[in-house]
């Protein structure tokens, strides 16, 4: 049944080779974010995509327009919307599709089974709770291009599967979070933006939100879809919220300091941190950890620089046979009055001691 139902996989049609649709990030909502044959081509397919013609369209065209190499589903189901997702890395000639569903184990590898084998390679299936399925992009070292969140719609749910999307998210990367026609997909993003000023959305679903009008439908980011598309800065941007990226491998036993690759900006204050550097030995199962507080002025006045902070003393904790280390910073921008908000080209370094 399945296989029969299948649309041939190749270029859709009105598709020219090389075409790559219309470019979709200046403006989101009406029928201009996509192609007429996109449209076409995905009314009311695939049956088990459980979304709006429109909302295939979109996501099939942004995925042929950023050519991302990572692309992210939380909410598996049935596998309809992967097809969609799927035939747009296909088309591009790259990249993965990783989708998630903790549901799906003995539901979904069935479904991918039965699609042609090129589909099939540029999907990989984690049977996963969400923050399983996060820990393992992390452990893999991925980071996501672009991510459609659409997993339990309740709003500390949503908001944890949004937090940890950001999380994993290149700079510029995008989120679309389904269902924002309730009210934990809406309010779990609406209080996302409000703690993540570098952040937009592209289009106006939360900028025209009522607060008198709690249970609006109409407050998406793309006319007929229950989207909201968010958009990371170009950069990763620090403000006074505490930030972190988790534990990152060291080099060695000490560890010197951190490096901050700072991007053309003009900005000041003061960045304030706390690093936690370890060590492990799993030879004797120990580990030890020492903690470096402090924190860095800095002036920017336009110019891309890279600035390396060294501590007073080297932090080196120590185990008998050390095998392992790890390297977490959190930060905090405390700007100056006025001042926007600190932009880091990358994760700040570690800076090995001697």
């Amino acid at each position: 049944m399945l296989a029969s139902n299948f649309r041939p996989l190749q270029p859709i049609p009105g598709e020219e080779p090389g075409d790559k649709p219309l470019s979709l990030l200046a403006k989101m909502r009406g029928d201009t974010a996509f192609p007429k044959h996109v449209l076409r081509y995905f009314k009311d397919y695939p049956a088990r995509s459980f979304i709006s013609d429109e909302s295939r369209a979109i996501l099939y065209s942004l995925i042929r327009t950023l050519r991302p190499e990572v692309v992210v589903e939380v909410g598996t189901l049935f596998g309809g919307t992967t097809e969609v997702l799927a035939r747009a890395v296909w088309r591009n000639g790259s990249g993965v599709v990783h989708t998630t569903d903790p549901f799906g184990g003995d539901r979904c590898p069935a479904i991918f089974a039965a699609w042609p084998a090129e589909l099939q390679k540029v999907v990989q299936f984690h049977p996963l709770m969400s923050m399983d399925f996060f820990l393992e992009l992390e452990r893999r070292g991925l980071l996501i291009d672009l991510a459609l969140v659409d997993g339990n719609h309740d709003y500390e749910f949503a908001l944890f599967d949004l937090l940890m999307t950001a999380r994993r998210l290149r700079p510029g990367g995008i989120v679309l979070l389904d269902n924002v026609d309730q009210s934990g997909p809406f309010h779990a993003a609406r209080d996302f933006l409000a703690k993540h000023p570098g952040w937009i959305e592209m289009g106006n679903g939360i900028a025209s939100y009522d607060p008198s009008r709690p249970f609006e439908p109409e407050r998406s980011s793309a006319a007929r879809t229950t989207f909201l598309m968010l958009r990371s800065p170009p950069f990763l941007s620090i403000s006074e919220a505490p930030m972190s990226w988790g534990q990152a491998a060291a080099t060695g036993p000490s560890l010197a300091g951190f490096a901050l690759d700072l991007p053309a900006q003009v900005t000041s204050g003061t960045l304030h941190y706390l690093v936690t550097f370890r060590s492990f030995s799993v030879h004797s199962n120990d580990i030890a950890e020492g903690k470096t507080r402090g924190s860095v002025r800095l002036d920017l006045r336009g110019d891309a620089s890279v600035a390396e902070h060294r501590f007073e003393q080297p932090s080196r904790p120590e185990v008998a046979e050390p095998d392992k280390f790890t390297f977490e910073i959190d930060v905090s921008w405390q700007a100056d009055p006025g001042a926007p908000p600190l932009s880091l080209a990358e994760v700040p370094r570690p800076l090995a001691g001697l």
